[in-house]
């Protein structure tokens, strides 16, 4: 499981960021402006991503491990 933290810490901060985009919601001023925290959405994929590229190399770490103790 402590290997996996950093794992699930990246889908955490995800998350977090996917909940502060949707807690601040979306507004149009009266001049006509869009006011949004946009910046969360491409945030929250690039934690995503992280996190699945970290998973998959413990993954295949943990499986060659496996390979080269049981040889």
């Amino acid at each position: 499981m402590k290997r996996n933290v950093l794992v699930i810490v990246w889908f955490v901060l995800a998350l977090v960021c996917y909940a502060i985009y949707r807690i601040y919601g979306v507004e149009v001023q009266e001049d006509g402006t869009l006011q949004e925290l946009f910046v969360m959405i491409p945030l929250a994929y690039l934690f995503v991503m992280v996190g699945a590229v970290t998973l998959v190399i413990r993954v295949i770490h943990s499986r060659g491990a496996r390979t080269i103790t049981s040889d």
